[in-house]
């Protein structure tokens, strides 16, 4: 995945997910990581499971991606870095962290999509200005339409789950 913020969709990279699905996805993640989970994936079409890196959870070794741009940060840092563990025929998995910041989501989310909380809190604020915060190990499930700002605070990191097709265009 190039970037997880895109100034061309102003929305977080996201996709139709169930919880079931997310339940099926977190028990079936047991293998590689990254590049080696996409030829995985592509060679056995999802048959074998795929283990989350530990490390890259915690933050270690994970790939640079372009910085967000000025329209979307609202204050604070702009750097993002993350990696891929798995891209199947239906969900997509990651790990992604950003600097403190607050960032606008300006246009509806495209899509659904499911965060947990690895690192530092995330604090969302809707349109109709609802506060809710989450920190580390809680998780939310951002449903399409959502506008407001999402905001980090510490060294944000997080596990995302999106639908494959939501993933392959936002340039995955």
């Amino acid at each position: 995945m190039k970037h997880r913020w895109s100034a061309g969709t102003k929305g977080r990279t996201i996709g139709t997910l169930g919880v079931v699905a997310i339940a099926l996805v977190c028990a079936a993640c047991a293998g590689l990581s990254g590049a080696d989970a996409h030829e995985q994936a592509a060679a056995e079409k999802g048959h074998a499971p795929v283990r989350l890196d530990p490390e890259k959870l915690a933050g270690m070794g994970l790939e640079e991606y372009p910085a967000m741009s000025a329209e979307e940060v609202l204050e604070g840092g702009n750097k993002q870095r993350g990696d891929v563990f798995f891209v199947g025929d239906e969900l997509a998995v990651g790990v992604w962290e950003a600097d403190a910041a607050t960032l606008a989501i300006s246009d509806p989310l495209p899509y659904d999509e499911f965060v947990t909380v690895l690192s530092g809190t995330l604090i969302l604020t809707d349109a109709q200005g609802t506060v809710t915060e989450y920190p580390t190990g809680e998780s939310v499930v951002l449903p399409k339409g959502f506008t407001g700002t999402w905001k980090m605070l510490g060294n944000y990191r997080e596990i995302y789950v999106i639908e494959t097709a939501a993933f392959n265009r936002s340039g995955g």
